[in-house]
């Protein structure tokens, strides 16, 4: 019975592997040289289970531009050519009048929210929000 025992630990290895997107929430902010840029919210296909990104969005996150909530419309992209096997896109746009951007993981989400900041000429920076958190990213 020895044998057995590390052909299902290997196993049990496996299965685990392919579960580590189902951790984390996905955003990156890309700030543009000239004040303006995007939001960028990384989706798993198995997460919208049947709803719309726009139920995804309010379901896990309060995200605000300046002092206003997120309200635009997402340009999805379930194509790009870097964008990992089974995710989707949704970007939203700000203009280089805007401060400020706030990021809310709601408490009943199930995951935790790791944050991205790209600005020009500096390595990203990350968050890890656990649900319930929030952050204040100043873009000045």
């Amino acid at each position: 019975m020895k044998p057995i025992l590390p052909v299902f630990a290997f196993l049990v290895v496996c299965f685990q592997a392919d579960a580590h997107f189902e951790l984390y929430h996905r955003i990156e902010v890309r700030i543009e040289a000239e004040g303006s840029g995007w939001v960028e919210v990384l989706i798993h296909e198995t997460d919208l289970a049947g709803s719309g990104i726009d139920a995804y969005l309010e379901k896990n996150f309060a995200i605000r531009i300046g002092n206003n909530p997120l309200d635009a419309e997402p340009v999805v992209d379930r194509t790009g050519t870097e964008l990992p096997d089974g995710y989707l896109s949704a970007s939203f746009a700000f203009s280089p009048q805007v401060e400020s951007l706030g990021f809310r993981l709601l408490s009943d989400s199930a995951k935790r929210l790791l944050l991205v900041v790209t600005r020009p000429g500096s390595f990203p920076k990350t968050r890890d929000l656990p649900p319930g958190d929030e952050f204040e990213l100043q873009l000045r």
